[in-house]
């Protein structure tokens, strides 16, 4: 496991299925759990001792999962 605080290279990953470590087909349920464990994970509250650059990281994180979150269960319409 990662270190709190560490901060690892800039991701690009824009695949809303590799953000939630989901796989492709998952169901809503899959999807859900996955947000909220990611969302934990990266919760901004986690490193609010730590450096600018640790905050800016988990930050960046927590708004790709939440972007993710949203693509994947947004009605087909919205999509």
């Amino acid at each position: 496991a990662e270190p709190i605080g560490a901060v690892e290279e800039e991701s690009t990953e824009t695949d809303p299925f590799k953000i939630l470590g989901v796989p492709r087909g998952a169901t809503l349920d899959e999807i859900s759990t996955a947000y909220r464990e990611r969302s934990a994970k990266y919760d901004e509250g986690l490193v609010a001792d730590f450096p600018d650059a640790a905050r800016a990281y988990f930050k960046t994180k927590a708004e790709a999962i939440e972007q993710a979150y949203r693509t994947l269960t947004a009605p087909a319409s919205e999509a």
